[in-house]
């Protein structure tokens, strides 16, 4: 959107592929982790994210050192020393979502639950305005 950018200790949910060499190592439809706050994530996908816009789709390139490191992750064949390249869309800062992005990636209750609150505002508005319209 251009004007949502996630600050340290926003709540982020984003859908993300992660690569190295091309070669596609780990992914996740929908992945929530605090900005800034969250060890168990990357200094680089922390920063890579702090600089995106909400509905934004971006390709992160994160070397070694805001990565896994010399270890590495064996377990996801990721081997030590490798540069990881992110492919992400930021779907919802602080609760703020991009819905037509989110339809995609969000098991379907969820996005009929989006759908459902705007349909509710709509009804309450009709009702009110029918309402008013016979005092």
């Amino acid at each position: 959107d251009g004007k949502t950018i996630p600050m340290r200790g926003d709540l982020v949910h984003l859908h993300f592929i992660a690569m190295v060499n091309g070669r596609e190592v780990e992914s996740c439809t929908l992945f929530k982790f605090k900005v800034g706050l969250t060890r168990e994530v990357m200094v680089g996908l922390h920063e890579g994210i702090s600089m995106m816009s909400l509905g934004e789709r971006a390709r992160l390139d994160i070397e070694p050192q805001f990565a896994y490191g010399s270890r590495g992750i064996p377990q996801l064949d990721i081997p030590g020393g490798a540069r990881l390249t992110f492919e992400v869309d930021l779907l919802a800062v602080n609760n703020v979502q991009m819905c037509a992005r989110m339809s995609a990636v969000i098991p379907e209750i969820q996005f009929k639950k989006c759908n459902w609150k705007v349909i509710i505002i709509v009804s309450a508005l009709l009702l009110m305005l029918i309402v008013y319209s016979f005092w």
